[in-house]
């Protein structure tokens, strides 16, 4: 079970092609950074009006939302 983020990259080629995988390794990086910028300060807010209690609730959403 290693990182996600470089095994999807890594297997990239072979999911997509060879043609394809540099515009999808861009968007893969893309969602990542954006992600990484604004998840943080969302969960700021959220805590900040309902309290830190919303925590576990934030991380099973988004777990069952990638899943």
């Amino acid at each position: 079970m290693g990182p996600v983020y470089p095994a999807i990259q890594h297997m990239t080629p072979e999911n997509f092609g060879k043609r394809y995988s540099a515009a999808v390794i861009g968007l893969q990086m893309v969602s990542a950074y954006v992600g990484s910028t604004f998840m943080p300060m969302i969960f700021g807010h959220l805590q900040q009006m309902i309290g830190i209690g919303i925590m576990p609730v934030y991380l099973i959403f988004f777990l069952g939302y990638i899943s």
